[in-house]
């Protein structure tokens, strides 16, 4: 049985403009927060002080997106999200 999805209301334009579906976001909620951080410029540890987490778990979820998409760096990952209207 599935649960229900939560869907950030940053990002609700997102899969409500009819272009892009929920299946089709590769990325949770935290991770899109995660991106759109990256995206600003935003260091590793003033990523993790801004959303109060350890500088280890931001790691861990820049490596997880960038595992679930292919991506072999940081800017590959941002193009990735700018290209398909996440960021």
């Amino acid at each position: 049985k599935k649960g229900k999805t939560y869907i950030c209301p940053d990002i609700r334009h997102i899969v409500s403009n009819g272009n892009t579906t929920i299946d089709r976001i590769p990325f949770t909620a935290r991770e899109l927060e995660m991106l759109a951080l990256f995206a600003s410029g935003l260091s590793i540890a003033e990523t993790a002080n801004r959303t109060n987490l350890s500088r280890h778990t931001i790691v861990s979820h820049r490596r997880k997106m960038m595992h679930k998409i292919n991506a072999k760096s940081i800017a590959e990952l941002l193009a990735y999200a700018r290209r398909c209207g996440l960021i």
